[in-house]
């Protein structure tokens, strides 16, 4: 991880909702837990989310667990499902991640379709077909 990956965080609670404030000092206040400080410190990123999508393996080869869950879950038969739902047959990967995956490979090569969409979230049609026993 380069220092470009680096996200700043409130050196009070360590959450990264921090504001610059223009007219007051000091310059920073943190949005959690209210403290004001001059400078923020510099931590790497916790989100799981942001760790499964920068580790070091190809995109296709996580998208190969996800075929995989969505397999297993087929196998069970659920025929609908959220992420959330989906990333509980995929190893180490989460919900975020797997509606990513899903959302860029799954739909173009017709693995799911969107059933419902909504603002918190998208329900998956899984379509187990050739396009995933392949």
């Amino acid at each position: 991880m380069s220092d470009d990956d680096l996200v700043t965080a409130c050196p009070n609670c360590d959450d990264t909702k921090i504001w610059a404030r223009e007219t007051k000092t000091p310059e920073f206040r943190c949005e959690v837990c209210g403290a004001t400080f001059d400078e923020p410190v510099e931590r790497r990123p916790k989100d799981p989310a942001y760790i499964a999508m920068s580790d070091p393996e190809a995109p296709s080869e996580r998208y190969e667990r996800v075929k995989d869950a969505l397999r297993a879950a087929a196998a069970d038969g659920i025929h609908h499902a959220r992420s959330t739902r989906i990333a509980n047959y995929a190893e180490a990967l989460n919900a975020r991640a797997v509606g990513q995956l899903l959302g860029k490979c799954g739909v173009a090569e017709g693995v799911v379709s969107v059933r419902t969409r909504n603002t918190s979230y998208v329900l998956w049609r899984i379509e187990v077909g050739e396009a995933v026993d392949e």
